[in-house]
Formats: structure tokens, sequence, C-alpha cells
């Protein structure tokens, strides 16, 4: 049963819930080799070994704004400070998600209500889905009545009640080649927050748990689930679009580290 065996995996609590600034910086035009993906041979959910090459043509989708989603999602993907976690995560097989029942009704349509619209990105290489018997679940949303207490410079009480990572985390169970095998996210529904803010805890968390994303003081995509101070929106933010579509561009059998993206994009995000 899915729900009982990606318990084997290794559990990793994400802490990426530390914030950075993200700057605008000089970039310089993108462009991709085709490169040759390596195989994790050991890896016995890997079946094609064929060669796989990065897809250039989705970054013209960009225009203008390539270089800097180029830039923002490399700074979000791969963490600076620690380079045990510097490289990518990817979820190498379908999500099944799971709502357990206490879940307000109302935060199930606002989840799916994303999922939907990221379902119609037709996103290479993600699928997600929502299945109604656990045992069939890979990805497991679910209360709690932990207390979570983040501390930052918040600017006032009121955003450091909304901020993503004081109601709620997410653990990633990391299997071979460091791929995401589930996933149970929890949050508090009990600490009195209005209804808008805990949609947009609980769908900014979904979407970061599907890259292991960062988030980033005063960026300037407000309606980016990368951005701090995340404001709700029921549309999916054309960024965040962008960040997906890149993201699953292509799943590498193993961890690909920045210095690698690098070289593939010929991408200098410094």
């Amino acid at each position: 049963m899915k729900y009982i065996i990606f318990f084997i995996f290794l559990i990793v609590a994400f802490k990426g819930f530390s914030q950075s600034v993200l700057e605008k910086k000089p970039l310089t035009t993108y462009s991709f080799d085709k490169t040759e993906n390596p195989i994790f041979k050991q890896d016995s959910l890997v079946i094609n070994k064929s060669e796989k090459k990065i897809n250039s043509e989705i970054f013209k989708q960009f225009g203008e704004n390539a270089d800097y989603y180029l830039y923002a999602y490399s700074n979000s993907v791969f963490n600076r400070s620690s380079k045990k976690l510097s490289h990518i995560y990817q979820w190498m097989s379908p999500l099944s998600i799971y709502f357990d029942k206490s879940i307000p009704k109302s935060l199930k349509k606002s989840l799916t209500s994303l999922v939907e619209q990221i379902e119609e990105q037709d996103i290479r290489n993600l699928s997600i889905s929502f299945v109604k018997d656990k045992d069939d679940a890979n990805y497991l949303i679910k209360p709690t009545n932990k207390t979570f207490n983040v501390n930052f410079n918040f600017k006032n009480e009121e955003e450091r009640k909304a901020y993503v990572y004081n109601n709620g985390r997410y653990k990633l169970m990391i299997g071979s080649a460091k791929k995401p095998r589930g996933c149970i996210l929890e949050m508090n529904f009990n600490n009195g927050l209005p209804l808008e803010v805990m949609k947009k805890n609980l769908n900014q968390l979904f979407f970061l748990s599907l890259g292991r994303f960062r988030v980033f003081k005063n960026f300037e995509y407000q309606h980016s689930f990368i951005n701090a101070s995340y404001q709700y929106s029921e549309k999916l933010d054309e960024f965040d679009i962008a960040m997906i579509k890149i993201h699953y561009n292509v799943i590498f059998n193993s961890p690909l580290t920045k210095k690698k993206f690098k070289e593939i994009t010929k991408f200098d995000s410094q």
C-alpha cells in the first residue's frame, strides 16, 4: 500500500522557511546545450534509460522575462548556505493527494482549484490528482495541533500570523537519487486565522513542496508562492507557472547541482 510504503523512505523535514532578499541583477542572455542526462542505474524505478535533453523551446514562451525567471528559479531551488541541499528536488512519480476528512471543504476546494490550474498547463513530467482512499495516496494533507513560531523581522503581528511557516509544515519522504516519493503536509486550522489566510497558507505550502522551493522577502511578484508575503489570489501566477515548467522540463535521474544546472543552461545567477 502506497501510504505505508512511502514511509520507508527517508523523511526530510523541509527547513527552507528561511527568507532571503532576491535583488534584480544584470543577467546574461540564456542559451542551452543539448546535454545527455546522467542515468542513476541503481534506481529500480528508472525504466527509460534513453538520453534526456533540456527542452529549450519552453523558455521562448517567457519572452523578455526569461532571464529573470531563470535567475529567480535558480535562487529558489539551490540553497546557497548548504551544499547538502544544493540540488534539484523533483517528483519522479505522479502525486496522489489525500485530504484528511477533517479538512474544511472550502480549503479542499481552494487547493483543488490550484491543482486544476496546474494540470491545465500540461506541465511536462508532472501529474497531480486526488484520491479518496488513503492507501492509494503518496501525499497526505492533515490537521495538527502543533504550534509553529518562525522568528523573523516581520513588519507587524498580522504579517507574522499570516506567514506560511508559522501555520504549517511539509515533510518530504526522500528516496534514491534525492527524489521525493511522498509527503505529509500538516496545518494548524485551530489558530483563529481568517479563511483567506488558511487558503493561502495551504496552497503556498503545497506549491513549495513541488520543488522544495525557498521563499524570498521583497519579491516583486506579490501573487507568487515564493514571495514570503504572498498575497492570496485564486489565479495561478504567471511566474509560478514558469517555475514549474522549468523545474519539470526534464527529470534528472541523479542529483543535479547548481554548478551542473549553470553548465546546462549556460546561465550565471551570481
